[in-house]
Parts: structure tokens; C-alpha cells; sequence
């Protein structure tokens, strides 16, 4: 079964509170993918086990000395709570469908990497927020999701060097140009010397050269 992220939902738990996207947001999808056969429906024991063999949940084992208990009340008090699940009357859980939970929007293939930790989750979640937004800066990021900026940047780097995320630097080009760049070059002194303004070198465009300014770079999702 291939796994989607849905972005719009994505949005949507992150208004809900952050808890909501990064950890019950995290299971909701682990629950999809190998509980489907069943419609979603599972108990938490079998979901624990299911993390303790295939996501490195080391604590979840049946021995003496494990964290199941702890952990059962932390799920089941999560779940209870969350707009992605549906307790049943046995006392067990269901994935709702995504039209349940929000309509469909943009989807994005889950890479399967992803699910593994909780620091890639968040990296894949951030990085799926970013993407297809034109000129959303980090801070914008930020305020959306309640990371740090620092947070934020660590996300994209990640997605980028993992092929996941492609950036394209952003330009903005102002009325500022001569046919002698020269003349751009002590436009991009005055901003840097009067403003604390930084600038790229001067555009060649249409035999002009213009003075442009840094905008926030835009993102996409590489297909793989």
C-alpha cells in the first residue's frame, strides 16, 4: 500500500495544535498502512507491536522492564482526543478515511523513511509545508507550525539533501537598471552602505542590467 501525505490536513492539524500533526498524525499513518486489510481497525497492543518491529520502538518489547503500560495510556489518551481516530466499542481504534478527517487536496507520496523516526516525520511534514507556497519564508514556517526558524531551515536542508525537496532561489527585480552595470553596482553600495542591504550582482535582462533584491526561496516535491 503506497502512503499520501494530505497537505491541506497537514494545515489543518497544525492549527489544531502541533501534537495533533506530529505524533498522532505519525501513527495515523503507520495504522493506514498495515492495518488497511482490516479497514483501519486495530488495538493497541497490536500497534505497539508493530512499532517495536518495524520502527525501533525498543521499549515496547514483552520482557520484564518494558514501557508498554506507559506507553498503552499515552496512545490511548492521544487517540481518544484526536480527530483521526475513532474508538470503537470493543476498545479499539480505526484510521478514519481522509474524507472523514478533510477533504482532498494536494497529496504527496509518503516516503517510506519517514515514518521511521520522529525527527524525519517532522522533517517530511515540514518540508511538505513549504512546498508549492511561491515565497513562504521561514518565518512564515515557523508561526505556522511552532518550530524555530533554526528548526525550520534544518528541515529543508535535510529534504534537499535527501531528494525529497527541490529549492529554486528567488529574485525580485526592481525599476533600478542601466546599460552600464556600473551604475547598478553603486546602487547595490548605497543599499548595503545606507540600508545594511545585501544584493545579488547585477541581472542582464533585455540588454539592461536591473538591481534585484533576495526573495524568500520557493520549494517542490521531487516524484520519485
Amino acid at each position: 500500500m503506497e502512503l499520501y501525505f494530505n497537505k491541506q490536513l497537514i494545515s489543518t492539524l497544525y492549527r489544531t495544535n502541533r501534537h495533533e500533526a506530529e505524533f498522532n498524525y505519525r501513527y495515523y499513518l503507520i495504522a493506514k498502512l498495515h492495518f488497511h486489510r482490516r479497514s483501519g481497525i486495530f488495538s493497541i497492543n497490536e500497534l505497539m507491536d508493530i512499532l517495536y518491529t518495524n520502527y525501533n520502538h525498543k521499549t515496547l518489547h514483552h520482557n520484564p522492564g518494558n514501557n508498554r503500560a506507559k506507553f498503552r495510556k499515552r496512545l490511548q489518551a492521544s487517540f481518544n482526543a484526536s480527530m483521526l481516530f475513532e474508538r470503537l466499542q470493543d476498545g479499539r481504534y480505526k484510521a478514519k478515511t481522509e474524507k472523514r478527517c478533510f477533504r482532498y487536496s494536494q497529496r504527496i507520496k509518503t516516503p517510506p523513511e519517514a515514518l521511521k523516526s520522529k525527527r524525519a516525520f517532522i522533517d517530511a511534514l515540514i518540508c511538505v509545508i513549504m512546498a508549492g507556497n511561491g515565497f513562504k519564508s521561514y518565518n512564515q514556517a515557523a508561526e505556522q507550525t511552532g518550530y524555530t526558524t533554526s528548526r525550520i531551515q534544518y528541515a529543508v536542508r535535510r529534504g534537499s539533501a535527501a531528494g525529497f525537496l527541490e529549492k529554486t532561489n528567488n529574485l525580485i527585480m526592481t525599476d533600478v537598471s542601466a546599460a552600464d552595470k556600473r551604475e547598478v553596482e553603486q546602487a547595490r553600495r548605497f543599499f548595503a552602505r545606507i540600508h545594511g542591504i545585501f544584493t545579488p550582482g547585477p541581472l542582464r535582462y533585455k540588454g539592461q542590467y536591473h538591481l534585484c533584491f533576495y526573495a524568500p526561496n520557493s520549494y517542490s516535491i521531487v516524484d520519485r
